[in-house]
């Protein structure tokens, strides 16, 4: 089977209809970067180029390669990763979390470079819609969708 090419499109089937996907990005760290469509669709668009238009709800690197070769979603299309997706995001790194699972401290980074020296302790309303650097497998990826999670809804927690 071949491999993933940057520029894919992955449909992931949900309780709550269809997410789309476009794989961005590759880190030699983190793997494959993904953006996923912010709403779910009852169908499948009829011109695919319509999902890239779609606004992104959720950024995050996800093991597409082994996904789609275990037959969890599908590659449904290629098409150019368009201009507004085509930077490296720049994402929230958590520090320490409380014993509830809070995070108490943030810097940043964009795929390059780590920020702030030291850890910032309060997030901007803007630094809150970052999206939380990770990697999530796809038992995490469905929950998160259908639950509607997005970054800027629970800043201080992972």
């Amino acid at each position: 089977m071949a491999r993933v090419r940057i520029g894919d499109i992955i449909e992931i089937p949900t309780r709550i209809g269809l997410f789309y996907a476009q794989y961005t990005h590759d880190d030699p760290d983190y793997g494959e970067l993904i953006q996923v469509t912010r709403h779910s669709y009852k169908r499948r668009p009829r011109k695919l180029e319509q999902i890239l238009d779609s606004s992104i709800g959720i950024i995050v690197f996800f093991p597409v390669n082994a996904a789609v070769r275990r037959k969890i979603f599908d590659v449904i299309g290629n098409f150019p990763v368009p201009p507004q997706r085509s930077k490296f995001p720049v994402f929230r790194c958590p520090g320490g979390t409380d014993k509830e699972g809070n995070v108490k401290q943030w810097k940043f980074w964009n795929g390059k470079y780590l920020w702030p020296e030291f850890w910032l302790t309060e997030l901007t309303a803007e630094q809150q819609k970052l999206p939380i650097e990770g990697v999530w497998n796809d038992t995490l990826l469905l929950e998160r969708l259908e639950e509607g999670w997005a970054p800027d809804k629970v800043p201080q927690r992972v």
